[in-house]
């Protein structure tokens, strides 16, 4: 998600299919006529008081309905009621709800040849969902890339197809005691298949890519792609269960609006949605239904979901005051590292840092619309001298407290999947000055401290001064970086001036900034899923009219040889060496073109009481509540 902050290809489909979420605790009263349950094991006589637990917000949920479009807030609170059914831990799946996940070797997936004839839908070699008729393109059994494309002329051909089966863990129940089955399963996937529903793109193309979707027994669903549809994310190819039983006699259309799945939804994870009081709360009790009830868990009879607002130095101070027990990441807690580092080390709150795959990176704009900018960045050797001159460490030393990194491209160095051999652009101003000299940039007056002046530089007027124009939504953390960048450009004679703005400059029209392609440099972040995210930088990303300009690459880049690495990752099964081979050529040909300079890792981050147990940030969980039921605060 580029932190176009709430909606964005790779993160939506990740988190969609594999849904993850999140939960809370609070002071106010319980909604008359509700009944707590009792902590088991309570010895004859006493009566222990309901333990409660308090976890603020720094935004909320519009809708809490899976398919609403809900971003992170949705999901934070929805892992409250759902758990699972797939976690994204550490760079990989893990079931939850599933007894495990379906792969080529343990069977659960099978990958066979397939007779089909003219007219069958198929995916075609352009990626897509087509019928199979003359003319068409497609790839035949045991085709991995361009090399034995075919072309269809009638008859029967043989392709490959996916057939993969999922199967529940036995006892699961909804919280209001009903069984949870596959067929709960089919009828999330017949909702997102809607065409009243507002699937993501993401999603799109999974259910375009599906020939069936079926439930096989009570716990047992099957899912078929579509001959030629080699889908790397098959063994999370399993739609989030919702309730038919409570949710059937309504359409798709009406489930947009019902209270039944907007503000209470039904889930079988640790907790129960009690009530919500706009723009405050939302109250919940344990749900004694939980599948691991067994377990103890969770530890709190009642859990708060309080809205604070997105204010990093209130988040603090909510917590210090004994208001909230945890402040989760939807506060904009990475303004205030230094504050929160210091009140760890006396002991004052805990804190739990972790980089995930979220980036921030400055992005050129490569084919800018007329009259855009002073300066031509098709020349590589100029973006190149500018990440060599952006003190990228320092930013990370100073003002992320030495918690983040800087990353070579736009997969995380400690995904599995990192290529460790891109091209490198540590600070050098050596270098950078090299490459400027080299393209006409001239120190003309021997200043360091003023740009450098155009002198028979390609596409640039003799006279220009070397000034790179940035925009950005306004944040303290941009704003103490742009400092750091402005001081360590001009050591190589490179103006930098930094424009702040607001989430208006995300509108996706052509008069819009970003997307319209309005700029010269642009700064701002993308969060995408376990997988790397090369799509985003693919010819067909490009914003323009035909895609509503909502392509994720407004730098304009456009490689063929990129484009054809990243199709055939695409289409390969996670661990073939196509797949692997193909994620790093990926990663090669963008660190080689620099369409975009990756500034740094960004901070996932919750602060919590000093007692509490059980937070813990993963890199990829898709929130910091992942483990709630396992939170705890233990008695001294």
């Amino acid at each position: 998600m580029r932190n176009i902050t709430h909606t964005t290809k790779p993160f939506l489909l990740a988190t969609l299919l594999t849904f993850v979420l999140a939960g809370c605790r609070g002071s106010s009263s319980i909604t008359p006529g509700t009944q707590l349950p009792t902590e088991a094991n309570t010895p004859t006589g006493t009566i222990q008081p309901p333990r409660s637990l308090t976890i603020c917000m720094g935004e909320e949920p519009k809708s809490l309905y899976l398919y609403g479009g809900g971003g992170l807030a949705t999901r934070t609170v929805l892992e409250t009621v759902y758990d699972g059914p797939i976690d994204s831990l550490n760079y990989s799946y893990t079931p939850v709800i599933l007894k495990s996940l379906p792969t080529l070797d343990n069977s659960g997936a099978v990958l066979k040849q397939m007779a089909v004839k003219q007219g069958d839908k198929i995916f075609d070699d352009n990626g897509a969902a087509a019928a199979l008729v003359p003319g068409v393109k497609y790839r035949p059994a045991g085709c991995t890339d361009a090399s034995c494309v075919a072309t269809y002329s009638g008859g029967s051909v043989t392709m490959d197809q996916l057939q993969v089966t999922f199967v529940l863990k036995s006892g699961l129940l909804w919280s209001d005691g009903e069984p949870l089955t596959a067929d709960d399963s089919v009828y999330s996937f017949e909702l997102s298949s809607s065409p009243d529903t507002p699937a993501p793109a993401g999603m799109t193309r999974a259910i375009l890519g599906t020939q069936a979707y079926e439930k096989l027994d009570d716990l047992t669903v099957r899912w078929t792609a579509l001959p030629g549809n080699i889908d790397p994310s098959y063994s999370h190819r399993f739609w989030v269960p919702l309730p038919r039983h409570a949710w059937g006699k309504m359409s798709a259309a009406e489930l947009l609006t019902a209270d039944a799945s907007t503000r209470i939804p039904i889930g079988w994870g640790p907790y129960i949605i009690q009530s919500w009081t706009a723009g405050t709360e939302i109250l919940l009790k344990k749900n004694p239904n939980y599948f691991r009830a067994g377990e103890g868990l969770p530890h709190f009879d009642t859990l708060h979901i309080k809205f604070i607002g997105p204010d990093g130095r209130l988040g603090i101070s909510t917590l210090l005051s004994g208001e909230c027990d945890v402040v989760d990441q939807t506060v904009q807690l990475d303004d205030q590292i230094a504050e929160i580092q210091s009140l760890q080390s006396q002991k004052n709150l805990q804190a739990a840092f972790t980089t995930g795959t979220a980036w921030e990176y400055l992005d050129f704009n490569l084919k800018p619309a007329a009259g855009i900018g002073a300066l031509d960045y098709s020349d590589v050797r100029l973006r190149e001298a500018i990440a060599f001159c952006l003190d990228r460490q320092k930013v990370v030393d100073q003002t992320l407290g030495g918690l983040s990194a800087v990353p070579d491209d736009y997969v995380p160095p400690q995904d599995p999947l990192f290529n460790k051999d891109v091209a490198k652009y540590p600070f050098d101003t050596a270098k950078g000055m090299a490459l400027l000299d080299q393209i006409g940039w001239r120190d003309l007056d021997n200043d360091p401290a003023t740009p450098r002046t155009a002198q028979g530089v390609t596409g640039v007027a003799n006279g220009t001064k070397l000034i790179v124009n940035s925009t950005m939504v306004s944040t303290e953390l941009r704003q103490a970086a742009a400092a750091v960048y402005g001081t360590s450009l001009l050591e190589c004679g490179i103006g930098y001036v930094a424009s702040f703005t607001d989430n208006s400059m995300f509108v996706a029209n052509a008069d819009g900034l970003l997307f319209g392609r309005l700029f010269e440099t642009v700064q701002f972040g993308w969060i995408a899923g376990v997988e790397p995210a090369c799509e985003l930088y693919t010819t067909a990303e490009i914003p323009t009219i035909d895609n509503g300009y909502s392509g994720s690459n407004p730098t304009g880049f456009s490689n063929p040889e990129y484009d054809q690495a990243c199709d055939l990752a695409h289409r390969s099964l996670p661990g073939t060496a196509a797949y692997i081979q193909n994620q790093y050529q990926a990663q090669k040909i963008f660190a080689e073109n620099l369409p975009s300079i990756p500034l740094y890792l960004t901070v996932k981050m919750a602060v919590a009481r000093p007692d509490l147990t059980g937070l813990i940030m993963d890199p990829t969980a898709a929130t910091d509540l992942w483990n709630l039921e396992a939170f705890d605060i233990p008695e001294s």
